[in-house]
């Protein structure tokens, strides 16, 4: 007979295991250009990020530093990296506040080859961002926001901060953005508390990058920030 405290200890192990994933992510080189498949990228805290080389020179490279795969290599070849609450402190440990990771291909970063992961944090909005690229327009989603009440976006251009500002009904907040801090956008969320905002990207702005944070101005939690460069 299996006791009650065993089946107890094995749904905790259960539901542990059920909540950290394996993201594939495909490194190749096709049509004279390199890519990573998905180059927009958003897991769960605890979740690892694999990646295969299809074909093709390349490497995996944080470009603030927190993780490479090293040199550059011709597949087969594989590179992991678990997105766990260790790897975000050492991300800040060093400077990086938020859970937005972009990366690139050091041998094709001038032709674009970069991706972004974001981190999901439990009982936080999720902010993500996609399409960032000069002279087009990007996409900017919250979700995970309380229901049919406001959410805040802001951005900055100088850094991640952390600066003290007053924020509507939810008075003096502490966001991971630096002044002066841009507010484009106050959005009524969904029924299922998702928000999406059109941004045109000016050109000539390539390589910049740009600090988010989002506001559930109802609850008064703020989202995950991060920092995201424009391709």
């Amino acid at each position: 007979m299996i006791k009650p405290h065993l089946i107890f200890s094995l749904l905790l192990l259960s539901s542990s295991a059920a909540a950290q994933a394996t993201h594939t992510v495909s490194v190749d080189f096709s049509a004279n250009k390199g890519r990573f498949t998905p180059n927009e990228l958003t897991v769960e805290l605890g979740d690892t990020v694999h990646w295969v080389w299809v074909n093709g020179f390349h490497s995996v490279d944080s470009f603030h530093g927190l993780f490479s795969s090293g040199a550059p290599t011709v597949g087969p070849n594989t590179y992991d990296v678990v997105f766990n609450q260790a790897f975000l402190n050492n991300a800040e440990a060093n400077g990086l506040l938020g859970t937005s990771f972009d990366y690139h291909c050091s041998p094709h970063l001038l032709s674009g080859m970069v991706a972004n992961i974001t981190v999901a944090l439990p009982g936080k909005p999720l902010l993500e961002v996609s399409n960032i690229i000069e002279a087009s327009v990007a996409t900017i989603s919250v979700s995970r926001a309380t229901p049919a009440k406001l959410v805040g976006i802001g951005y900055s251009l100088t850094g991640q901060g952390p600066t003290n500002m007053f924020a509507g009904p939810c008075g003096l907040i502490t966001a991971e953005l630096s002044t002066p801090v841009t507010v484009p956008a106050i959005l009524l969320a969904d029924a299922a508390g998702s928000v999406t905002f059109a941004s045109n990207v000016p050109p000539n702005t390539l390589g910049i990058f740009v600090y988010l944070q989002a506001l559930d101005l109802d609850t008064c939690t703020l989202s995950n920030s991060g920092a995201w460069r424009i391709h």
